[in-house]
């Protein structure tokens, strides 16, 4: 349950349908004993008839059942479950052709899929399945020596238009291609939304919530940085990551072991690591963070920075807030921070008397 004055900011996303909140906690009907989600279309009861939970494991823990209208448990597991299906059939059999029969046997429609596709990955399955053919394409041109040794049987029968493929898609001319410069993306679900991970064979190198604000020229500028392409597919970074970013949401882990690979200048390297010092169960400052590394006067300049952070919840800028103790920003969102240092239990109180860090 949350303090009196979060319930408070909680109903009122809940009578404006925020859309921020999804996610973020639920709201249990006492006079009807079911649990909604915040952008629920139905009638709002009174304050007095609401409990607010911040999962559905706790309401229904409560005995709140679901509401029909709008199906709160459907928010993070059953259309994300049906796509993680539908991507395991497409690994299975990337020669597929598909037909409606087929998403009929997995109890869906095209239709549906299509729309979970471009809400989940922003691209339809059509170009999923495509894009996936694609990496597969490259993977295998890796391992080759000749574009006619590559092209093997998918999709592309002549050399030509693999090499304009890889050109134009890629930024790369084919001969250039090396196991040290293809990356590899796949997305990952978690309590608070999906996320986008991006690594190579031993480390990540950029993990956001797919709602970042900069997630497009973030994931552009980790490309030219590091000159490479990036493909779908999952490695044993990502493996590693999925079951910590797991425990992690459960509350049951504070410290990643997940191998990272941070890209950026020599200043924000520098700043980068600063925040990964930040223990779980701790907060610092914008300014605090300025004064470790020489740059007291850069304060603005430095939260900028820190809020290019490419790997999110591992190196955790969640954990930078203002001097006077107010959140400051976050590039998944203030609420999203707010709901991360709640879940490393926090409270409002975030420093003693002379800024210092804290433990709640």
């Amino acid at each position: 349950m949350t303090p009196n004055s979060q319930k408070l900011n909680y109903y009122q996303a809940f009578l404006s349908r925020n859309p921020e909140y999804e996610g973020v906690f639920y709201v249990g009907v006492k006079t009807t004993k079911k649990f909604c989600r915040v952008t629920c279309p139905k009638r709002k009861p009174r304050f007095e008839n609401c409990e607010f939970f911040e999962s559905i494991e706790d309401a229904t823990a409560a005995l709140y059942k679901p509401c029909k209208y709008c199906c709160p448990i459907r928010t993070f597991s059953g259309p994300m479950d049906l796509v993680e299906a539908i991507i395991q059939k497409v690994d299975e059999d990337l020669e597929k052709e598909w037909v409606e029969i087929d998403f009929y046997e997995l109890k869906t429609t095209s239709d549906i899929v299509r729309r979970q596709f471009k809400k989940r990955f922003g691209m339809t399955f059509v170009e999923y399945v495509k894009a996936r053919k694609l990496g597969a394409m490259v993977e295998k041109l890796i391992s080759s020596k000749t574009l006619k040794d590559a092209q093997g049987s998918i999709e592309y029968k002549s050399s030509n238009p693999l090499t304009d493929l890889i050109r134009g898609k890629l930024g790369l001319e084919p001969t250039l291609l090396k196991p040290k410069r293809v990356l590899h993306e796949s997305w990952i679900r978690t309590r608070f939304g999906a996320m986008l991970a991006i690594s190579n064979d031993k480390a990540i190198v950029f993990l956001g919530f797919i709602d970042r604000k900069d997630l497009e020229l973030e994931i552009e500028r980790i490309r030219l940085g590091m000159k490479a392409i990036i493909i779908p597919g999952v490695t044993k970074p990502m493996e590693l990551l999925q079951k910590e970013l797991d425990d992690y949401f459960k509350g049951s882990l504070k410290t990643f072991t997940t191998p990272i690979n941070v890209t950026g200048s020599k200043l924000q390297k520098k700043i980068w690591n600063e925040v990964h010092k930040i223990p779980y169960g701790k907060i610092t400052t914008y300014l605090e963070i300025a004064n470790s590394i020489g740059k007291s006067k850069a304060v603005r300049a430095i939260a900028s920075l820190i809020g290019k952070n490419p790997i999110s919840i591992i190196v955790p800028c969640h954990r930078v807030v203002n001097s006077n103790g107010s959140l400051g920003g976050y590039n998944s969102g203030v609420v999203r921070k707010q709901r991360l240092l709640s879940l490393e239990k926090r409270s409002e109180g975030y420093f003693e008397g002379n800024g210092r860090v804290k433990d709640y």
